[in-house]
């Protein structure tokens, strides 16, 4: 099958989505549109599948050419604005976002099982020659408690005295 036989089947797959134009003309014009813009059989698949799945009705070449840019590079080099649920710009960035967030606890899960000392999202900070340190001490890092005794409760007179003597020292004029 040729290039353009492929693009002449897959345009007649998207009359599957409500409202896609019936007329040849139109068609027609939706197969040039998307012969500029899709690079081959693979993406072409691809958006097909994924225009019928998820366009509750038909919006537009401009509209397909965006959903292609989700995850292609135009073949034209031409980016479009997708503005289907799941495929919007802010949709992108926070499927990113998550990816990257998995990707580092799974960095930080990992460092801690070789255990290394891993600080949830201060990875990157922490001197290599401190964690090459700790990677070559023997036996798995273990925590312990920190005491941290008991303070009494103050009275509102010692406040009052507190706070004068914490304005006396910041230079800070004192009320009565």
């Amino acid at each position: 099958m040729t290039w353009l036989e492929q693009i002449e089947s897959a345009v007649s797959e998207l009359a599957a989505i409500p409202f896609f134009p019936a007329e040849s003309g139109a068609r027609f014009a939706i197969m040039r549109s998307v012969e500029q813009f899709v690079s081959g059989s693979r993406e072409l698949r691809w958006l097909i599948d994924a225009a019928v799945n998820h366009m509750r009705e038909w919006k537009g070449a401009a509209e397909l050419r965006g959903l292609y840019c989700t995850r292609f590079k135009p073949l034209d080099g031409i980016e479009e604005s997708c503005s289907l649920r799941g495929f919007t710009a802010a949709d992108s960035e926070a499927a990113y976002l998550l990816e990257e967030s998995d990707r580092k606890h799974g960095e930080i899960s990992a460092a801690r099982k070789n255990g290394l000392l891993a600080i949830e999202g201060c990875v990157d900070t922490i001197d290599p020659n401190v964690l090459q340190c700790i990677a070559e001490r023997p036996g798995p890092l273990t925590t312990r408690p920190i005491y941290i005794p008991g303070t009494r409760k103050r009275n509102d007179d010692e406040n009052q005295r507190l706070l004068r003597d914490l304005e006396a020292r910041l230079g800070m004029v004192t009320h009565a």
